[in-house]
């Protein structure tokens, strides 16, 4: 190390370097097949998704590489970067900056929550599109199933073939699986939301908050009702 950089400067710089591994690794453990691989259906489920799968981690370190620099920039403190960063980093991975950024954006109350509200709305229909996606790659996946468990019981594909061909069917699995973990933190963000909407003295708006979160939570249910449907279908293939 450098032994013109002050100890804070050079806790911010491993605090950074710590948080952008984690951030890439983020990024990678879900390996997707190239778009060209990719049926119609497929294509539109992970587009849908995407809006849900901005992991948490993301959010941490973005709003913390964001609250460092504008402190360094503001102060020429490394002191004060560490701790802006940290800060930055807390308030970027959920509920905290969404009301920051409505506070921001809205000095009208009734306007601010307004926007909320519209916002859990337009979430459901997003989640509603992607269920049905979703369902139409989960029944595809089931035929898929099928079929190669017949086409290797009559000996028409060997095994190897077989496990290349379900290799479709794993990684559709897999993408599912993460995309209802992070639906569910979302419906969480939006409870943490819907409380603090709530103490600060918000009731109606709050119940309304709290039907919207009911209907995600429905669809949240129906989502994992059908990807177990395709788990427990694939768990006793003959494929293995």
């Amino acid at each position: 190390m450098n032994a013109s950089i002050s100890p804070p400067f050079a806790l911010l710089r491993s605090l950074l370097v710590a948080a952008l591994v984690m951030l890439a690794a983020s990024c990678v453990q879900n390996p997707q097949r190239p778009t060209q691989q990719l049926s119609p259906d497929e294509q539109r489920m992970r587009q849908q998704a995407d809006v849900f799968n901005k992991t948490v981690i993301e959010g941490a370190v973005i709003g913390g590489l964001v609250a460092a620099g504008i402190a360094i920039l503001a102060t020429e403190d490394a002191g004060e970067a560490v701790k802006w960063g940290a800060a930055g980093a807390a308030v970027g991975a959920g509920a905290g900056a969404y009301i920051a950024s409505k506070q921001q954006k809205y000095a009208n109350e009734e306007q601010r929550l307004d926007s909320m509200i519209a916002d859990v709305r337009a979430d459901n229909r997003r989640v509603a599109q992607l269920n049905d996606s979703a369902k139409r790659v989960i029944a595809s996946d089931l035929s898929k199933i099928r079929r190669i468990d017949s086409q290797l019981a009559s000996g028409k594909i060997n095994l190897v073939q077989a496990r290349r061909d379900m290799q479709s069917v794993d990684d559709n699995q897999r993408y599912l699986k993460s995309t209802l973990a992070n639906l569910k933190s979302r419906r969480n963000e939006w409870e943490k939301v819907a409380t603090r909407i709530r103490s600060d003295g918000n009731r109606q708006e709050a119940a309304q908050m709290d039907k919207e979160i009911d209907k995600l939570e429905l669809q949240i249910a129906s989502l994992e009702t059908e990807l177990d449907t395709l788990v427990d279908r694939r768990r006793i293939s003959r494929v293995g």
